[in-house]
C-alpha cells in the first residue's frame, strides 16, 4: 500500500496522480480528513482512503511512501522512514533538505538503505524540457542558452510570511524555486557554476537570482557551452522562455506564461494541473533500467547546489 504525508500537495497533488490509473488503497492520517473533504474534487478518491491514528501507522504499514512536506519535516521522517523494513520506496520532494549539506547527508543515508527513491525534479518532466535536450545534442556549435523565469510567488501576492520565502528553512529563489532549474541543468549537462547572485528583501529572504553556468562534456568536438539563468519569484510579469543564442542568431525556443503550462491536465474537477506531470514522475520510482542513473544524477544535482551556494554573492 502507499502512504502520504503532507496534506497539502500531498492531498491535491499525490493521491490524484496515484489513482488517477490505479484502484489501489492510500493510507493517510485521520487529522488530514477535514481537509480532504473540503476539497470536492478528492470526494471520488474516498473509497481508496484507509484512515490511520498516527504517521507511525502509516509507515508500518506502507510499501511506498509519499512525503509531501517542508525540508525540515522531511529530513524528520526520512530518517524514521528508514528505520521500517517494509517500506521499499520513497518519492520525496525537493529540495530535499534546507542545505545542501544536509541534502548529501540524506543521500548518503538513502543509498546505504538500499530502498528505492525518487526526488521531485518534476521540471525533467514537462514536455519542453524532454524536446530541449534532444535539440541542443544536436547543435555543433558553441551557443548560450538563457532561461528565464519571472513571477510572481503566492506568498508575495499575500505578503505571507512562510518557509517558502526563507532561504534557511529551505525556501526562497535558489532553494526553493531554483532547486528545479539546478536539476534541469544538469540534465544537459550543465554541472559548473560561473557565478551566481542573488538579491535580498532581507538577510533571509532571497527574491530574485542570476547564475552562469558551463556545460560538462567528454564527448569529442564537442563545443564549451554557457547557460544564463534569469530567475524573479517577485515580479509584476508573468512568463518562462528559454532563448538560444549561437552563430549571431538569437531564437525564441519557448515562450510559455509557466514551466508547465505545455503539460496543463485540463479538467472539470478542478484537479491541479500538473497532474499528469506528476504521474509521470510518481511512476518512474518503478523504472529499474534509470534506477543507477537516477541515483547519480541526484549527487551532481546536490554538487551543483552546493557550488552555487559557495560562490554566491548576495546584493
Amino acid at each position: 500500500m502507499v502512504g502520504i504525508l503532507g496534506s497539502g500537495f500531498g492531498l491535491y497533488g499525490y493521491l490524484p496522480a496515484i489513482l488517477s490509473n490505479s484502484t489501489q488503497k492510500v493510507l493517510l492520517p485521520a487529522r488530514y480528513a477535514d481537509k480532504f473533504h473540503s476539497r470536492k474534487e478528492l470526494a471520488l478518491y474516498e473509497q481508496n482512503i484507509i484512515w490511520k491514528d498516527t504517521e507511525t501507522d502509516i509507515l508500518a504499514n506502507s510499501e511506498i511512501v509519499v512525503l509531501a512536506l517542508n525540508p525540515e519535516k522531511q529530513i524528520f521522517w526520512v530518517n524514521e522512514c528508514l528505520k521500517y523494513n517494509n517500506i521499499q520506496y520513497l518519492i520525496l520532494e525537493k529540495p530535499l533538505a534546507n542545505t545542501p549539506e544536509i541534502a548529501q547527508s540524506i543521500l548518503y543515508q538513502l543509498n546505504q538503505s538500499k530502498k528505492k527513491y525518487r526526488i521531485a525534479y518534476t521540471l525533467c518532466h514537462t514536455t519542453w524540457a524532454k524536446h530541449l535536450k534532444k535539440y541542443l545534442l544536436e547543435i555543433k556549435t558553441p551557443y548560450q542558452l538563457e532561461i528565464e523565469w519571472h513571477f510572481k510567488a503566492h506568498h508575495y501576492k499575500n505578503n505571507i510570511d512562510n518557509w517558502k520565502r526563507q532561504h534557511s528553512l529551505g525556501g526562497g529563489a535558489i532553494r526553493f524555486y531554483g532547486i528545479h532549474l539546478i536539476a534541469f541543468l544538469v540534465s544537459i549537462n550543465f554541472t559548473k557554476n560561473i557565478n551566481s547572485i542573488t538579491n535580498y528583501f532581507s538577510k533571509d529572504d532571497f527574491y530574485k537570482w542570476e547564475a552562469f553556468f558551463e556545460n560538462q562534456t567528454t564527448k569529442e568536438n564537442q563545443p564549451e557551452n554557457i547557460a544564463k539563468i534569469s530567475l524573479n519569484t517577485c515580479s509584476e510579469e508573468e512568463y518562462f522562455k528559454i532563448l538560444i543564442k549561437k552563430e549571431n542568431t538569437n531564437e525564441i525556443l519557448f515562450s510559455l506564461k509557466e514551466p508547465f503550462e505545455m503539460d496543463k491536465f485540463v479538467n472539470e474537477t478542478n484537479q491541479d494541473q500538473r497532474l499528469n506531470i506528476i504521474a509521470d514522475f510518481y511512476n518512474s520510482l518503478f523504472d529499474e533500467n534509470t534506477e543507477k542513473k537516477a541515483y547519480q544524477f541526484y549527487e551532481v544535482v546536490n554538487n551543483l547546489w552546493f557550488e552555487i551556494e559557495q560562490k554566491n554573492q548576495i546584493k
